[in-house]
């Protein structure tokens, strides 16, 4: 349930509400040995923004003997392996507890995302925030992830509010198209992975960290 007297707030969850990277590279690092291909973990960026079947995908572009049967197996062994480590190595801003007070005093806070439910609700609880987020969306659930806008646009429906009471807060540049698309207003939280000049063609409003975000919200 949501109040209709408070505005809704979209979280993206990844590198937004909780610093995933390090769990990702080492996840996808492990995937990699299953079929026979070693990466240092400093190979493995470029995934902000993507959904692991497509970094995947992307990672095993160069590999010569590439086929769909060693895809699959990647993907298999990196599901299996990536909840235990985004537990243990995954970490969340300093103040987060209190900044996510704050802005439920204020709004109503929801996640969307293209990892699946349980992937999330296990973070969310594991860093004891969970109950701030009594709707949670994912696109693993409709097979179209960002920067496809149909799960943040099915959210709004589902939630009957209008759109100019939104914004969805992510660090991506498939987040901000994600927002553009479904006609919200979007704060890009500070990344230093997206090109600039990509940006040039969508509509956000920065912001250093969600610290700032809280504070100007």
């Amino acid at each position: 349930m949501i109040s209709k007297s408070k505005k809704i707030i979209f979280f993206d969850l990844d590198g937004t509400l909780i610093d995933t990277n390090l769990a990702i590279g080492l996840s996808v690092q492990v995937a990699l040995k299953k079929i026979g291909i070693r990466r240092e973990l400093n190979e493995l960026f470029g995934f902000e923004g993507k959904n692991i079947e497509t970094y995947l995908e992307w990672v095993l572009r160069e590999d010569k003997q590439n086929n769909r049967a060693k895809l699959h197996i990647c993907i298999s062994e990196y599901k299996k392996i990536a909840p235990r480590l985004h537990l243990e190595f995954s970490e969340i801003e300093d103040g987060l507890f209190e900044i996510l007070e704050k802005l439920d005093s204020k709004a109503n806070l929801v996640i969307i995302s293209d990892k699946p439910i349980g992937a999330i609700t296990s973070l969310l609880c594991h860093f004891k925030i969970l109950h701030f987020f009594p709707n949670i969306f994912s696109s693993s659930e409709i097979k179209e992830p960002k920067p496809s806008p149909k799960i943040l646009i099915d959210a709004i429906k589902f939630l009957e509010v209008k759109k100019e009471n939104c914004v969805f807060v992510g660090n991506t540049l498939s987040d901000i198209i994600t927002g553009n698309k479904a006609g919200v207003n979007v704060v890009l939280i500070g990344s230093n992975s997206i090109n600039r000049d990509e940006l040039k063609d969508w509509k956000y409003t920065f912001k250093k960290n969600l610290k700032h975000f809280c504070l100007d919200y």
